[in-house]
């Protein structure tokens, strides 16, 4: 049902009869969803049964009273203004006459027909042409006044005839969120739960994002949360698993879905991880970092901008010394499939290739990435490979850069803050951001399905989004959040931050096929062996490692 439907349904019958006593109407209505300055209002009660199951509209919400939440209740007065609707019947009475005129130039009210001539356009074709030219959220029923008037901590959570939330519903959320982002988590949760009467947020520990997958698939259903953080490698896993259950239903859904708007804001990157199998939707982005050079501003002046420059750099940035420990190295390495994937794709190799898909690292670009961390860390000594956090090895002076996955402010030195840069390219630019994703699981009630749903949207709106990137250090998964007070403020006020973050155009989207977690342990275990010396052939460990892997791949 349109905002012209919407109106005809709700229309009081003292509009058929304005001359006699004005009669005002009164009926409810929720607001679904406050965004960019628009609340969706959907009528509850018997203002939905008469209005039908489609029905809502759009109101401003500057014109909305300040405490108005998500879930609020508000009643809406409509009566006759019974001089304005006199006003509007005399400006129509003039047009039909001006109508009735004899051509002979162009009246107002008339449009040029499909020979030139002019044709008059009927009264309630001037009437709809004249309602279509009204802002968005308002209704502009003849004579007719709308006041809103706010009824807070009414009965019912989101109201309106299309929601499944009728009694109380809890949805425990089981999360991988430690210290100060877990206590930022439990107040967005109280936040939500106060502004929906009917929905608590139950947020749960269960470790880290990857253990909290682990748990779904091998926790029985009847022991499952109704939503969940996991590591978005594990989507597909989950998804072949029965653990979680689609979400493109509710991202269509009129009363409550998102908006073409919504999806675009979205970085590109975090759309494609999230949707596996035939584009169907599985989760929503929401804990990210992502990688960028980390350096020490007392000892790297200009940041290296190529592969060439880093080596440089690097090389005349050690400083070794006879007892290991005391020496500084130019970089440090993280040994793990993350460097490679980067450095691959910077390449501009990829990790799968054709269709159907197949591992396809063992090229001239994997080969080259590979060798080019052999030249660094063998034959120039001039990185220190880590299995832990390489951040950290700048903090400690062990080495004056890094590349690591970085949230702001990426750590303190003594003599002051680090400093960050994107990562340098090779023929290409390529970064990862590599994170976490909100789920529904399975086996859940619709109604608990719904208010999960509620929740989530809200927690990745551009509001939360950035209050959630300002509080953690995690980039924000909307690109209009860097747009908010809270937002540039923190982070968007560091330098090199802005330019960090203009990299997401750039993320590689990490591969959503069964067996990418068992080809990352083989790829780092290849790296290891190559680069500690234990085989001197880069190309056949990388071809092994394709082998098993397409091999897995293929088999049902």
């Amino acid at each position: 049902m349109g905002r012209s439907d919407l109106g005809r349904a709700l229309r009081p019958a003292c509009v058929d009869r304005c001359a006699g006593e004005v009669t005002p109407m009164r009926f409810r209505v929720a607001v679904d969803r406050i965004e960019e300055g628009t609340a969706v209002l959907l009528p509850v009660g018997e203002a939905a049964a008469s209005a039908g199951p489609a029905a809502r509209f759009l109101w401003p919400r500057a014109l909305l009273p300040v405490e108005t939440r998500e879930g609020a209740h508000l009643v809406v007065s409509v009566e006759v203004d019974p001089e304005s609707t006199a006003e509007a019947a005399e400006r129509v009475r003039g047009l039909l006459e001006r109508l009735r005129e004899p051509s002979g130039g162009a009246p107002t009210g008339r449009s040029r027909g499909p020979r030139g001539g002019w044709r008059a356009m009927t009264a309630a074709a001037h009437v709809r042409r004249c309602a279509s030219d009204s802002r968005v959220g308002r209704l502009r029923w003849a004579g007719l006044t709308l006041v809103l008037l706010v009824c807070l901590g009414a009965a019912g959570c989101v109201g309106g005839p299309d929601t499944l939330i009728t009694s109380p519903v809890e949805v425990t959320f089981w999360h991988g969120q430690e210290g100060e982002a877990a206590a930022l988590l439990e107040e967005l949760a109280r936040e939500f739960s106060a502004s929906h009467p009917l929905v608590k947020i139950t947020p749960v520990y269960r470790g880290d994002p990857e253990a909290v997958a682990r748990d779904l698939l091998a926790v029985p259903v009847v022991g499952r949360p109704v939503m969940a953080e996991v590591d978005e490698r594990w989507l597909s896993a989950l998804r072949e698993g029965g653990a979680i259950r689609p979400l493109s239903g509710f991202v269509k859904s009129k009363s409550y879905g998102l908006r073409v708007e919504d999806l675009s804001d979205f970085w590109p990157c975090f759309v494609a991880s999230n949707t596996t199998g035939r584009r169907e939707v599985w989760g929503l982005p929401f804990s990210h970092k992502v990688y960028a050079l980390v350096y020490n501003p007392a000892l790297v002046l200009s940041p290296p901008v190529t592969w060439d420059e880093l080596k440089v750099q690097a090389t005349v940035l050690t400083r070794r010394h006879p007892d290991p420990s005391r020496s500084v190295f130019g970089l440090a390495l993280r040994l793990d499939a993350d460097l490679f994937t980067l450095f691959l794709h910077q390449a501009g190799g990829r990790l799968l290739a054709g269709e159907p898909p197949r591992w396809s690292f063992n090229t001239p670009e994997g080969i080259a990435s590979i060798e080019y961390f052999y030249e660094l860390t063998t034959l120039r000594k001039a990185a220190l490979l880590t299995l832990g956090d390489p951040l950290e090895a700048v903090v400690d002076g062990q080495a004056a850069m890094a590349v690591a996955k970085v949230g702001w402010p990426p750590g303190v030195l003594p003599s002051g803050s680090l400093a960050v840069a994107p990562l340098p390219s090779g023929a290409t630019r390529a970064t990862l951001a590599p994170g976490t994703s909100l789920v529904l699981v399975a086996g859940r009630t619709p109604a608990e399905e719904e208010a999960a749903w509620r929740f989530a949207r809200w927690l990745t709106g551009p509001s939360c989004a950035a209050r959630w990137a300002a509080g953690t250090g995690d980039v924000p998964v909307r690109k209009s959040a860097a747009d908010q007070t809270v937002w540039r403020e923190a982070a968007g006020s560091l330098p090199g931050w802005p330019e960090v973050l203009a990299t997401m155009d750039s993320v590689v989207v990490l591969p959503v096929v069964a067996n990418w977690s068992e080809t990352r342990e083989e790829l780092a275990a290849a790296m290891e062996v190559y680069l500690l010396g234990q085989r001197n052939c880069s190309k056949a460990v990388l071809d092994e490692v394709a082998l098993a892997a397409n091999r897995a791949l293929a088999s049902p």
